[in-house]
């Protein structure tokens, strides 16, 4: 197979493509080779703020972190690209849970841009995550004036909304997102949720079943009501749906999951991993599955086993950001810095694709 290589061909000293060139390697993932070629540009021209911008970028995904900073910082002298570094700035302030200062800097870029719905999708985020859940839905509605096309984002509001126990609006929302991507398990689930807390059973089945149909561990209505139970404490009835829907469905890995889950809250590490472990049997593609293994051998302090499983559940879903979080835990644990920061930028890459900011 012919090695890829750039499209760009330039000669002699131009810092223009020797940026496009890189821009190409960073839409590869060679971030190294991207880095090389920023630097060069900006070797010709020290000035370009654009190549600062995107040598900010290559380095998060490298994980250095404090050079990214300073390159963002130093785009900030341009006004096509300042919008944009205030924002980059933000999300690695938000990702390193600084919310104050990922605030400011989410502030200047809503202040330069403030028709970047991607802007006010952070800023809700940030508040989201500050536990501010009123500013959070306000910026998510921001956001959706800008552009009311985008499924994340409903869902974004639709889950403030939810935290607020404003169930209706919530509801509306998770229908339109539902409506935008009907291919999403995931909106048919938070509606399926909304319907349950709304009393609205029968259209509540009628969503799970919709997640199920989609993806097996966005769950039925029987697994939604354990889930509830668990979340209140109320383990033995939770368990009596499980035992049942075992006899029932021998071979649905998703209730051994639950069942598991239930074992974690109650400490009974052990059977926990048992109960994963029949998952995976059941179902050994199921990402999840490996994902919650692992966080059970963690919790066993079995952490050589535990890196095993987050790695198979990353060769199924490598998007999967919280197994990237965890093996990045471990490797600092260990001191394997470079492998932790690796892990970490995974992870940031991952929550970029799924928080809708626009950054990716």
């Amino acid at each position: 197979m012919k090695e890829w290589a750039p499209k760009i061909e330039y000669w002699g000293k131009d810092a223009a493509a020797s940026v496009k060139m890189g821009q190409e390697f960073l839409e590869r993932k060679l971030y190294d080779e991207a880095v090389n070629e920023f630097k060069k540009a900006l070797e010709i021209n020290p000035h370009m703020t654009l190549a600062h911008l995107l040598l900010g970028k290559a380095h998060i995904y490298r994980g250095e972190l404090a050079e990214a900073k300073q390159r963002c910082r130093n785009a900030l002298g341009g006004d096509a690209e300042r919008p944009t570094a205030y924002l980059m700035l933000a999300y690695i302030e938000y990702m390193g849970e600084d919310y104050g200062e990922a605030m400011k800097n989410c502030t200047e870029a809503v202040a330069l841009n403030p028709g970047a719905d991607s802007a006010h999708a952070l800023t809700g985020l940030i508040c989201r995550a500050a536990g501010k859940m009123e500013e959070a839905a306000s910026s998510f509605e921001r956001a959706l004036e800008i552009c009311r096309d985008k499924a994340p984002l409903w869902m974004l509001a639709g889950d403030a909304y939810k935290k607020m126990g404003r169930y209706d609006e919530a509801a509306e929302a998770f229908k339109t997102a539902v409506a935008l991507d009907r291919q999403s398990p995931h909106a048919h689930y938070l509606l399926g949720e909304i319907y349950m807390a709304q009393g609205r059973y029968g259209e509540a089945d009628e969503e799970f079943e919709k997640a199920s149909a989609q993806n097996p561990v966005q769950s039925l209505s029987a697994l939604a009501v354990v889930s509830r139970f668990r979340e209140s404490g109320r383990y033995g009835e939770a368990e009596d749906i499980l035992r049942m829907l075992i006899e029932k469905h021998p071979h649905w890995a998703a209730v051994h999951l639950s069942l598991g889950d239930i074992r974690m809250d109650e400490k009974r590490f052990k059977e926990a991993a048992q109960q994963y472990r029949k998952a995976i049997r059941l179902n050994p593609a199921l990402a999840v599955a490996y994902y919650r293994l692992g966080t059970a051998c963690e919790a066993m302090n079995n952490t050589a086993e535990a890196v095993v499983q987050f790695k198979e559940a990353l060769r199924r879903n490598p998007d999967m950001a919280a197994a990237h979080t965890r093996l990045g835990n471990i490797y600092a644990g260990r001191d394997e810095f470079a492998g932790a920061h690796a892990e970490y930028i995974k992870a940031i890459e991952a929550g970029l694709k799924l928080d809708g900011t626009g950054l990716h």
